[in-house]
């Protein structure tokens, strides 16, 4: 690096905390990862003229674990392409139901994640728990978090690896989202793939952790447990609240999680910091 080159870390998670949830204490080799992973974000931190953390949250973990100075951080949301495809319709909804073989009157749900540990503690609950409450709807399970799970009830799609189309395929013949997560550090993205679909998300929070919605009720929250997801999603039968809820849960998005907006106001930070410089 060049001495007039600006430095920016930009972080996805507080990655020392993360790996702290993710610990395991039989695993002898355990301990040095989890004291690696802090040495090393310490010294990446120190070393940055910037530091973009994605939420409030991580913002102050940082200061309160590494006391990284405030006035060298700044929250640079992590998003979703907002504005590069139309909203689906109803017909949309309808042929893309269509092509996946579902039912046209089937509630259908959706969670989707990559094969990590806490998507995998998340699909496991959905699996397990979560399917044999809500027969009146049926549960997909998407992404390479359900490679090698093979489905138990009849309530449950497992649809393994998801190219980019099917995955908007399903998203477009989905009623709403579940987002179970236990832990974690960052925001979910999955999120935001959610709501900007316009669909009512029912998740922890720990699920929306980092997400501010501007006093809008743009997702269920509940406790994690079986049941508390069960009767959030029974309440999700009433068309006009799914309705209502997807709307302010794209509005949020809109506003605040649009990649679109995100890169414009963070190329104008880095753009006046190098003049700076």
């Amino acid at each position: 690096l060049r001495p007039d080159q600006v430095v920016i870390y930009d972080s996805h998670n507080v990655e020392g905390y993360l790996r702290a949830q993710l610990f395991d204490e039989n695993d002898p080799g355990q301990a040095e990862v989890l004291r690696q992973v802090v040495q090393d974000e310490n010294d990446v931190g120190n070393a940055a003229d910037w530091i973009l953390a994605c939420s409030h949250e991580d913002l102050l973990r940082f200061n309160r674990l590494y006391g990284f100075a405030l006035d060298k951080m700044r929250v640079v949301p992590n998003g979703v392409m907002a504005f590069a495809k139309p909203l689906p319709s109803e017909q949309d909804k309808a042929r893309a139901r269509h092509e996946l073989g579902l039912d046209a009157d089937t509630l259908l749900g959706m969670f989707i994640g990559s094969a990590y540990g806490p998507n995998v503690q998340a699909a496991e609950f959905i699996h397990n728990d979560l399917a044999p409450l809500v027969p009146q709807a049926s549960l997909v399970i998407a992404g390479g978090v359900g490679l090698g799970m093979k489905a138990r009830h009849k309530n449950v799609v497992v649809t393994g690896q998801l190219s980019e189309d099917d995955k908007q395929r399903w998203l477009t013949a989905c009623d709403f989202a579940i987002n179970p997560m236990m832990s974690g550090s960052g925001t979910n993205i999955k999120m935001f793939d959610f709501m900007a679909q316009r669909l009512p998300t029912v998740t922890t929070a720990v699920g929306a952790r980092g997400i501010d919605t501007g006093g809008r009720q743009a997702f269920v929250l509940v406790e994690p447990t079986a049941e508390a997801f069960a009767q959030a999603i029974e309440q999700l039968k009433d068309p006009a609240r799914r309705r209502d809820l997807g709307q302010n849960a794209r509005l949020c998005v809109e506003e605040g999680y649009a990649w679109e907006r995100i890169s414009r106001q963070l190329g104008c930070f880095v753009q006046a910091r190098q003049r700076m410089a």
